[in-house]
């Protein structure tokens, strides 16, 4: 008897432990698996993946492997088909921002937007920092690209969030920092906040130093000095170019390069150091086609248009901004369109072709206006779109614990019902041996039916508890997708009447000031006339009288009048704002600067004031003194400021 209870003990024991060791068989089999698959890939993809794992690849500041590999889309192809079949979501997320950064690179924005995205939801699933925080900051380095700066400031803000709160502080960690202060201090200047953007590049430099990166060293020496010339402070613009322009020669980066004599270059414009300035220009635009960059390609036809421009040689002005234009055009680069058509029409107006300038200027008014509209309708989708992914990693995590959890309450379920068997064994084994053969088999029948009670009803609990929980996630799902979709439509509307309202203004600002430029032309082309028939005429009474009714009917004060009224509605309050700067200016002397912030020339003003083009440029003068400008500081951006 002794020897049949031990028997029916070890042979239970041998059901509890095939049971609870059941999933771990499972798991060595995938791990099995995985591992063979693995032995049979290329052994590239097999280094880069363990480069990728212990975050020991730099994609901000690649090395030649690197840099070969992001102009190789066939191996990256690989890797991502890799990865993706091994279910490798750091691997998958890499890739897919090698794509991304090759698409840049290529200046197909769009699609390269599309290969960021898709790499963060893969580093949200992989649970990795910091290939969330590399993903973010490269989708700002494309909107930054594209001009959409709140777009591009929402991402670089979300990088430097996950950067600045992740537990891993090693030095790919503090590069993405230092990436994403770079590209806020850029996004502060492109708002013209100058002092907080340098902030950022000093901060964002810091780091580079103590990674003594050479790239990210010159970037930010290049963007303080940028900001430094924006903000006036040449001499300090010029030191750090020039830190740039040596950090990029040691490199040997002749895109570097390219992109610190533009800046050079500008500078000296600035200093109207025009000749220097050439010298600046064209070596820019040979590096920047010997790198292939069509944005800077287009910077630099632009700049050297710009010179000509101030040369007055007006084949090459022609040739170097239909050259911007056209590439621009091809890459959907519309901030520089915006840009070169501004330029365009400035030529035309220095050639007196008023109606030419008109249509250079509505084009660029165009573009101003899609740059505006789908600033904001990316910066709306961006956000729901990453809204959705994070909904879609939490769900995918709930998912997962729910998996572990249930994992957990099967093994704890076989355990216990492995014991019961064994309790069960042992009670009926010792009712076996007092109770006949019929009791035996009622009270077996019994217990199990009473376990199958158990098991209906658990199940039945289950299930109420699965239903309501899904209940409770659609509702709260719809409710958010209905205050996004009210958002959006209000924020639509909100920009859409704004919009109008500023055109009509402008409109009718401008066909005013056209309407009286045009009438009083007219006037003085009626007078010259009458003047140029006295001299061969005898009796010249009449004339005399039809030119004196003609001056009679010149009502500069009523033209003036209608003027200012449309003036006011598009600059409110300027003149109050005006006389509290200046207290002594005089009547004639508001009128001036009102033209003069319509960057109207003084053969305009001249007609609209019935004067000589000599006696506005000596008004101007003299309106420059009163201002106390030195004579560096223009007077059309002093009246701007105000």
């Amino acid at each position: 008897m002794l020897k049949n209870n031990l028997f029916i003990f070890v042979l239970v024991c041998i059901v509890v432990v095939s049971c609870s060791n059941s999933n771990k068989r499972n798991d060595d089999t995938t791990y099995s698996n995985s591992h063979k698959t693995s032995s049979n890939s290329s052994r590239w993809i097999d280094t880069l993946i363990t480069r990728v794992a212990n975050n020991d690849i730099n994609i901000y500041d690649p090395d030649i492997f690197l840099k070969n590999l992001i102009n190789d889309t066939l191996r990256i192809n690989e890797l991502l088909k890799y990865s993706t079949e091994n279910k490798n979501f750091s691997a998958r997320s890499f890739a897919l921002n090698l794509l991304g950064k090759n698409r840049r690179l290529n200046s197909d924005y769009s699609m390269s937007i599309q290969f960021h995205k898709q790499a963060y939801q893969a580093a949200l699933l992989a649970n990795n920092d910091y290939l969330e925080a590399q993903s973010l900051n490269l989708m700002g380095v494309v909107y930054r690209r594209r001009s959409a700066i709140k777009t591009a400031l929402e991402y670089y803000n979300r990088a430097l969030r996950v950067a600045e709160g992740s537990t891993n502080s090693d030095n790919y960690m503090q590069k993405s920092i230092a990436i994403s202060t770079e590209g806020i201090g850029g996004l502060y200047r492109a708002l013209g906040q100058y002092e907080e953007a340098i902030l950022f590049y000093k901060k964002s430099l810091h780091y580079e130093e103590q990674l003594n990166s050479l790239l990210g060293m010159s970037i930010n020496h290049h963007n303080i000095g940028k900001t430094y010339g924006l903000m006036g402070e040449y001499n300090s613009a010029l030191y750090h170019h020039n830190q740039s322009l040596e950090y990029n020669n040691k490199m040997n980066s002749v895109f570097g390069m390219a992109i610190c004599y533009n800046s050079l270059g500008n500078i000296a414009m600035q200093q109207n150091q025009i000749d220097k300035a050439y010298n600046y220009f064209v070596p820019a635009l040979q590096m920047a086609k010997q790198v292939s960059d069509s944005t800077y390609i287009i910077n630099s036809c632009s700049n050297l248009g710009w010179y000509h421009l101030k040369k007055q040689n007006i084949d090459s002005t022609l040739f170097y901004l239909n050259t911007a234009i056209g590439i621009a055009k091809r890459i959907g680069y519309k901030a520089a369109l915006l840009q070169n058509y501004n330029k365009l029409a400035e030529l035309e107006q220095l050639q007196g072709n008023y109606q030419k300038a008109i249509e250079y200027f509505k084009i660029s008014d165009t573009y101003s206006n899609e740059i505006a509209t789908e600033k904001n309708k990316q910066y709306i989708a961006d956000i729901t779109i990453l809204h959705d992914i994070e909904n879609h990693k939490r769900t995918i995590d709930q998912l997962e614990h729910d998996a572990v959890l249930n994992k957990k309450m099967q093994t704890s379920k076989n355990i216990v019902i492995a014991l019961l068997t064994l309790v069960a064994g042992i009670l009926i084994f010792l009712i076996f041996q007092k109770l006949q053969a019929g009791k035996k088999n009622k009270i077996i029948h019994k217990q199990k039916e009473n376990m199958l009670n158990m098991q209906l009803k658990l199940k039945a609990l289950q299930n109420e508890n699965l239903t309501a929980e899904n209940k409770q996630r659609e509702a709260e799902k719809q409710m958010l997708q209905r205050e996004l979709k009210t958002k959006e439509m209000a924020r639509r509307n909100e920009i859409k009447a704004m919009q109008n309202e500023i055109d009509h203004k402008n409109r009718e600002l401008a066909t005013a000031a056209a309407y009286a430029i045009k009438k009083n032309e007219s006037t003085y082309a009626l007078l010259n006339s009458i003047g140029k028939i006295k001299k061969n005429a005898n009796d010249t009474s009449i004339l005399d009288k039809l030119k004196k009714e003609i001056e009679n009917q010149i009502d500069t004060e009523a033209d003036w009048e209608n003027f200012c009224l449309h003036f006011e509605e598009v600059h409110p309050n300027y003149f109050k704002k005006l006389k509290e700067k200046q207290t002594d200016l005089t009547k004639n002397e508001l009128r001036l600067c009102s033209y003069l912030i319509m960057n109207l020339s003084d053969k305009e003003i001249a007609l609209l004031s019935f004067s000589s083009p000599g006696t506005i440029q000596k008004a101007k003068y003299r309106l420059k003194k009163k201002f106390r400008l030195s004579a560096n500081e223009k007077l059309f951006d002093y009246l701007l400021e105000i």
